[in-house]
This record gives structure tokens, C-alpha cells and sequence, in this order.
């Protein structure tokens, strides 16, 4: 699954927003977002743990990690 998420410079998520297959296949991966200044977006493969969540679940519950450019629970990332 894939995800695409805005955060800020500190790994707090904005936004979250699933890329599903049947967009994928446009030239720019039927997504385009274009976040405010001292945001950043990412485009990430995750586990399916995450099919079970809304995307507002995963702004809540996650933060992203800026060292390893991975999603990390808010309980691991030390907030």
C-alpha cells in the first residue's frame, strides 16, 4: 500500500492521503499535492497494517520519522 504524507520539518503529519493502484498508472501517479512552505511530501510503501486505518487514524496515531523516512508510532518517536 501506498501512502502520501505532508509533514513538517519536526515529523508532525498535515495530511494523508492513500494512492490506490488503479491511480498509480497516470504519469504522475494520479496524485499531486503541493504542501505550504516548511512542509515536505513523501511518497511511501507501507504494510497493510495501515489498510485498516482512515488516513486521519494515521496523522493521529503516527508521526514521521525524518531520520529514517519511515512512519513511527507517536509512542516511538520520543514526542
Amino acid at each position: 500500500m501506498r501512502l502520501v504524507v505532508t509533514h513538517n520539518g519536526e515529523g508532525e503529519i498535515l495530511s494523508v492521503a492513500r494512492i490506490h493502484p488503479d491511480n498509480a498508472a497516470g504519469p504522475d501517479g494520479g496524485v499531486g499535492a503541493w504542501p505550504e512552505r516548511g512542509y515536505r511530501v513523501v511518497d511511501l510503501d507501507v504494510s497493510d497494517e495501515f489498510a485498516e486505518l482512515a488516513p486521519s487514524e494515521i496523522a493521529e496515531r503516527y508521526r514521521f520519522d525524518t531520520r529514517t523516512g519511515e512512519l513511527a508510532a507517536e509512542s516511538e518517536s520520543g514526542s
